[in-house]
C-alpha cells in the first residue's frame, strides 16, 4: 500500500513539474491552472463573467477594511479594489475656497464624477484595462498619473 502511495505522489510530481510556469498562478492557499490563459476565460477562451461588489457606509466607517478581508478570502490575484475617493469631481474656484474652509460636503453625490466611474466600471466588467485616477485632497485635483 505504502508503495501505491509513493507511485502515486511520484506521479503527481511529474505532473506538476511538466506545467509550465506561465500556465500557473500561485497564491497563499491555492494553485489555479490557467493553461496560458487569463483566468477570467474558460477553457473553450470565453471570457467569464465578472463579479462587482459594492460596499456602502458612512466616512471611515471600515469600508476599506472590510473589502481587503473579502479580497483575502478570495486568496486571487485578480481582485481590483476601487475607492470612490478616486472619482471625486475637480472642483472649481468657488468649490475650492468652500473645501478650504472645510464647507465643502465631500459625501454629497454631487461632488463625484459618476461618468467616469460608471466607465471605469464598464471596463472592468469586461476584462479591461483602466486608469483610476488619484484625487489630490491638497489641490482638490486629479493627478497626471493613474494607477
Amino acid at each position: 500500500m505504502k508503495k501505491s502511495t509513493t507511485t502515486k505522489t511520484s506521479a503527481t510530481k511529474s505532473i506538476f513539474k511538466s506545467v509550465r510556469a506561465d500556465r500557473v498562478l500561485r497564491t497563499a492557499k491555492r494553485t489555479i491552472y490557467t493553461a496560458g490563459r487569463p483566468p477570467w476565460y474558460d477553457t473553450q477562451g470565453q471570457s467569464k463573467e465578472s463579479f462587482l461588489i459594492g460596499i456602502c457606509g458612512g466616512s471611515a466607517s471600515g469600508k476599506t477594511t472590510v473589502a481587503k478581508r473579502i479580497i483575502e478570502a478570495l486568496d486571487v490575484p485578480w481582485v481590483t479594489l476601487l475607492s470612490m475617493d478616486s472619482f471625486y469631481k475637480v472642483l472649481n474656484d468657488e468649490q475650492q475656497e468652500l473645501a478650504r474652509k472645510n464647507e465643502y460636503n465631500f459625501d454629497h453625490p454631487d461632488a463625484f464624477d459618476f461618468d467616469l466611474l460608471f466607465e471605469t466600471l464598464r471596463k472592468l466588467k469586461e476584462g479591461k484595462r483602466v486608469d483610476v485616477p488619484i484625487y489630490n485632497f491638497v489641490t482638490h485635483r486629479r493627478e497626471k498619473i493613474t494607477v
